[in-house]
C-alpha cells in the first residue's frame, strides 16, 4: 500500500514530467526542503492552535519565489496535516527523477580518500554494470580499516578489510565447534 508521501510524490512527478519541468521541480523541492527541514518551521505549520489561513499566508511569504505548484503542494500538505512528510516526499520525488533520467546514486566508503583516476575507473565500471549514469557520494571511514564498501540502491558490496576479518573470524570460530 502506498504511503501518502509516495502518493504526493507520484502526483507531483506526473505533473512535472507531463510539463517537462522535472529539473525545475527538483530545484524547487531543494529550496523548499531547506526551509522545511527547520523543526520550528514544521512545528509552526503543524500547530493545531494556529489558524489555517495564517499558515497558508506563511506559505505565500516563505515560498514567494517558488513556482505556484510547489506552494500548492505545501498548502495541500498543511491542510491535510501531512507537512511533516515533506522531506520524505522530496526524497521520493528525487529518486523518481533520477530513475527517469537514468541516474543511479552510489555511496562509496573507503578508509582513505580515493585517487581521482581510481574513482573515475570505479565510476565507469559501475556505469557499465548498471547501464546508467552514476553519481558518486564518496565517504571516508577509518573504521573499515581498508578496502572499499559500495552501496548501489539496496545492493551492498562489502570489500572492506573489517568485513573480511569478521568473516575469517566467523569461519575460524565455526571450525572449532
Amino acid at each position: 500500500m502506498a504511503t501518502s508521501a509516495r502518493r504526493y510524490s507520484q502526483a507531483v512527478f506526473s505533473i512535472a514530467s507531463e510539463k517537462d519541468e522535472i529539473d525545475k521541480w527538483l530545484s524547487e523541492m531543494e529550496d523548499a526542503t531547506l526551509i522545511l527541514s527547520d523543526n520550528d518551521c514544521i512545528a509552526f505549520f503543524d500547530a493545531e492552535q494556529i489558524p489555517i489561513d495564517v499558515k497558508l499566508e506563511g506559505v505565500k511569504k516563505l515560498f514567494s519565489k517558488n513556482i505556484g505548484l510547489i506552494q500548492n503542494l505545501i498548502s495541500l500538505m498543511i491542510t491535510r496535516k501531512d507537512i511533516s512528510k515533506f522531506l520524505e516526499v522530496s526524497n521520493i520525488f528525487t529518486s523518481m527523477a533520477d530513475e527517469y533520467k537514468g541516474i543511479v546514486k552510489v555511496d562509496i566508503t573507503t578508509a582513505v580518500p580515493i585517487a581521482k583516476e581510481n574513482l573515475e575507473k570505479i565510476t565507469k565500471k559501475i556505469e557499465n554494470i548498471e547501464n546508467k549514469k552514476v553519481v558518486i557520494n564518496e565517504n571516508v571511514d577509518k573504521n573499515i580499516l581498508g578496502g572499499i564498501v559500495i552501496r548501489i540502491g539496496d545492493k551492498l558490496i562489502d570489500g572492506s578489510t573489517k568485513n573480511k576479518i569478521n568473516l575469517l573470524s566467523e569461519q575460524l570460530i565455526g571450525h572449532r565447534n
